[in-house]
């Protein structure tokens, strides 16, 4: 089994406006002693047709990391919207947590986020240029996307088993698949935001519920905050 599993991400900040910082509280539990720290990415996904405009909006280290429950905060800027095609500026991408072990990732939580136009004469008639400063963002808290990887730990097995034979063309399909999937389900919500637009509350897209449980819950041993180095960003 992995020596690291997430417990519990807990969605902060949420709606936002679309400047305002990314904010997660995350509880993980580590079930051995780790000789190296933990690496936590937080990814804006500019374009579903694109992996190649993903932000990385912050990059952080957590450590040393005792056998136990942990939590620490995750903060980090928004992303830089002349990165992001217009076209896809306003409506439904992805949000990803992932977490790295010796810059291999064992763990990914994956979020929608849908960027709407606050007043609803804007969300009917949208504008050919986005106007940014009028949109909010909404988490889907409520419906996390969680993908595992097996990875060798450093005695040599994945996740304590043998590493099994995958040749590279299983490994790119796979890939593949995921990302046609993606792009698939951000096509699906788009359009469905657009079908509902006309009788679209601006509440109406935002879950109650801001955090997910993986785990049964259970008392949490804190690690100090980590402040993050968020990537700076113009507003205009």
């Amino acid at each position: 089994m992995a020596k690291v599993n997430i417990c519990n991400v807990e969605v902060l900040n949420n709606p936002a406006s679309f400047f305002d910082p990314f904010k997660f509280r995350i509880t993980f539990e580590c079930h051995e002693p780790l000789d190296d720290d933990l690496e936590w990415k937080l990814v804006y996904v500019s374009s579903a047709y694109n992996p190649s405009l993903d932000q990385t909006l912050d990059s952080v280290l957590v450590g040393p990391i005792p056998v136990g429950r942990h939590q620490f905060f995750f903060e980090a800027n928004a992303p830089d919207p002349k990165i992001i095609p217009n076209e896809d500026i306003v409506g439904v991408t992805v949000v990803l947590i992932q977490a790295l072990y010796r810059d291999k990732e064992f763990i990914r939580v994956g979020y929608y986020v849908n960027n709407e136009y606050k007043k609803e004469e804007l969300r009917l008639e949208p504008p050919a240029e986005p106007i940014l400063d009028e949109l909010e963002r909404h988490i889907i808290a409520s419906d996390p996307r969680v993908t595992r990887f097996p990875i060798d730990w450093g005695d040599g097995l994945l996740d304590g088993c043998p590493e099994p034979e995958q040749p590279v063309e299983d490994i790119e399909e796979s890939n593949l698949l995921y990302n046609n999937e993606q792009v698939e389900n951000i096509s699906r919500m788009n359009q469905e935001n657009e079908n509902r637009n006309d009788k679209l509350d601006s509440s109406n897209f935002c879950e109650s519920q801001s955090c997910m449980q993986f785990t049964e819950s259970t008392s949490c041993i804190p690690l100090h905050p980590v402040q993050s180095s968020t990537i700076s960003v113009d507003s205009f």
